[in-house]
């Protein structure tokens, strides 16, 4: 896969030094970030938009990452919309798992993703949780 220079840098790189994750922005790059969740109680998705100030936990509970050639059938817990300064957007797809490192996908698309292990799963559905309800106290 050929990448751009202005796709090259990207959070997971410049933060956990793994391979060549796919155009996850740095923070920095972030315009907007989005969640849909599917909450534990209701199973039920739940969307909302993520505060600026909770981008870095979000993004910090999926690393370190390295890529997972061979993902498995692991339960989604949800997604994750980025819109990136400048244009272009990037979903990631968020996975739990029962054991070992977190999993999710990022890609432009569901045709492009590229599947990682990293992270903990609990560490990312805190993160969410407390997006959640800090989205919804505004």
């Amino acid at each position: 896969m050929r990448h751009s220079l202005r796709t090259l840098p990207c959070l997971l790189v410049l933060a956990a030094g793994c391979g060549n994750p796919s155009s996850l922005p740095p923070i920095s790059e972030i315009e907007d970030m989005r969640a849909g969740v599917y909450d534990p109680e209701t199973g039920k998705k739940v969307e909302f938009a993520v505060p600026t100030e909770h981008w870095p936990a979000v993004t910090e509970a999926l690393l370190p990452a390295t890529r997972d050639r061979n993902p498995a059938k692991w339960v989604s817990v949800g997604e994750s919309e980025i819109g990136i300064r400048g244009g272009g957007r990037r979903t990631v797809w968020l996975f739990s798992t029962s054991e070992g490192p977190g999993a999710f996908a990022v890609g432009e698309d569901w045709d492009r993703r590229v599947y990682y292990r990293g992270g903990e799963s609990a560490k990312l559905l805190a993160a969410l949780a407390t997006a959640r309800k800090a989205s919804r106290d505004r």
